[in-house]
Formats: C-alpha cells, sequence, structure tokens
C-alpha cells in the first residue's frame, strides 16, 4: 500500500485530534471472527449453533521514523519514542480509539499489545500493536463518528478543486456553520493533502528554475520553506484535493 492517499489514523474517542502513522504498514488483515460453536447431538451428529459476531482485531507493524523520509506519508508530528509513549499511555488508560484505514476500514477500538525494538543504527523505532475493537454492553453497532444520525452524514467526501468547507457544511448540513467542526475533525487529512501540495508546487518551481538556470540550480526545500502556509478552515479553499469524513451530528 503505497498510496499516499492512504492513511492509517488512530484517533481518541472525542477528541477529534487524530494522528497518522507517518510510515504506513506495508499491509494489515482484519480478523472478524463469529462466535459459533460446534455441538455432538446423539442420533444426530454434529450440528452448527450459531451464535452473534465476536469483536474485530486488527494488528499493525511498521515503524516511527527519526527524520521524514520520502515515503512517509505525512509529517512525523514527534519523536519515535514520543510515540511510543502516546501508545503506551492510551494502552494503560484503556484508551478509547477510532481506528481508521483509508476509506474502508473505521472502527472504535483498544490497543490491547504493543511491541517496539531499534533493528538498526538508526534512531527508528519500530512497533506492532495490536486493536481489538470496543463496543458497549447491549450495543449492536458503534456510531463512526459525532452523535446521533442525519441521513447524509456518515459519509466520506472526496474533494475537488474550488471547494470549500464552508461549501461542504452547507452542502451536507444545510448550514455553513459547522465548517469549523469539519476542519477539526480532518484536521489530519486535510494538513496531509495540503503538505503534499505544497510539496509538489515547491518541486513544480524549483524544475522551472533549474532548466532556465541550470548553473544556479534550487531544490525543492528551497521553495518549499518560501511558500507561506494557508488556513484551510473558516472557508477558505482546501488544497490536494483530501479525502474527509462527514460525520453525524445532532441539530
Amino acid at each position: 500500500m503505497t498510496d499516499s492517499d492512504f492513511l492509517f489514523e488512530l484517533e481518541p474517542y472525542g477528541s477529534g485530534d487524530a494522528i497518522v502513522l507517518p510510515v504506513s504498514p506495508e499491509t494489515y488483515e482484519i480478523n472478524y471472527p463469529q462466535n459459533s460453536e460446534t455441538v455432538n447431538v446423539n442420533a444426530i451428529g454434529d450440528i452448527n449453533l450459531l451464535g452473534h459476531r465476536g469483536l474485530k482485531s486488527v494488528t499493525l507493524e511498521s515503524f516511527f521514523p527519526d527524520q521524514e523520509y520520502g515515503f512517509c506519508v505525512s509529517t512525523p508530528r514527534m519523536s519515535p519514542a514520543e510515540y511510543i509513549h502516546q501508545l503506551a499511555d492510551w494502552k494503560n488508560k484503556n484508551q478509547k480509539l477510532y481506528f481508521k484505514a483509508g476509506d474502508t476500514v473505521n472502527f472504535l477500538c483498544t490497543i490491547t499489545n504493543l511491541t517496539y525494538s531499534q533493528k538498526d543504527a538508526t534512531e527508528d523505532i519500530y512497533y506492532s500493536i495490536e486493536l481489538t475493537e470496543y463496543r458497549k454492553l447491549g450495543s449492536n453497532r458503534v456510531v463512526p463518528s459525532g452523535k446521533g444520525n442525519t441521513g447524509k452524514s456518515g459519509k466520506t467526501y472526496k474533494c475537488k478543486k474550488g471547494d470549500t468547507l464552508k461549501k461542504i457544511s452547507k452542502k451536507y448540513y444545510g448550514s455553513s456553520k459547522y465548517a469549523t467542526m469539519l476542519y477539526k475533525k480532518n484536521k489530519s487529512a486535510i494538513e496531509s493533502a495540503f503538505k503534499r501540495h505544497e510539496k509538489a508546487q515547491a518541486k513544480k518551481k524549483a524544475a522551472e528554475w533549474n532548466k532556465k538556470y541550470p548553473s544556479k540550480k534550487r531544490t525543492w526545500e528551497y521553495y518549499y520553506e518560501r511558500r507561506k502556509p494557508k488556513n484551510s478552515v473558516n472557508g477558505k479553499y482546501l488544497y490536494g484535493n483530501p479525502k474527509i469524513v462527514i460525520p453525524s451530528i445532532k441539530k
């Protein structure tokens, strides 16, 4: 899975602030058990007693980089040791988290196992975390995000050129006043897409300059550092066409 748009995120329940794994796991597998039981009945033989579904689980293996490698899908927001400390803190506190993988996986869970190690001379830390679905007693389902249900909510939306958060808020909620809420819920995806957009523009500028002035070459980082950051919220334009979640709300 090398597509930079495919992000793995962990978001503490109710915080709206997701952590993107800076180096995506190469693969993942969702375990989705069914609690059925085979019993033997005299004169009949084996029969299958159908049960309710078990808890989903997934194990993720990757590493936290000590620097921003070219294959990172997002800029690391803390050191490898700080990432591990954060995961351990969530595990020890039984913190409920939303696990999101691209547009296809989104469920509430807790960290049930965490292992980590260093394998080489770098400061990178390799980890393996096991996530197990959290389900309330007597509840048949978990609302992925927000509270309540409003018909058009609970969807994902691929932003296009000219979109603003106010326009998207107006489209899905009938009012532009939820633009800030959309930004907070999708901050990681919006900012990651923005950084990819800015890097692409900086590389384009560097290529144009180096073609025109081959003896005075400049790196794309030169232009990247000089591009002024743009705020993506409060009605301003989105960059890089991010995929965002349209959460449920109670009006």
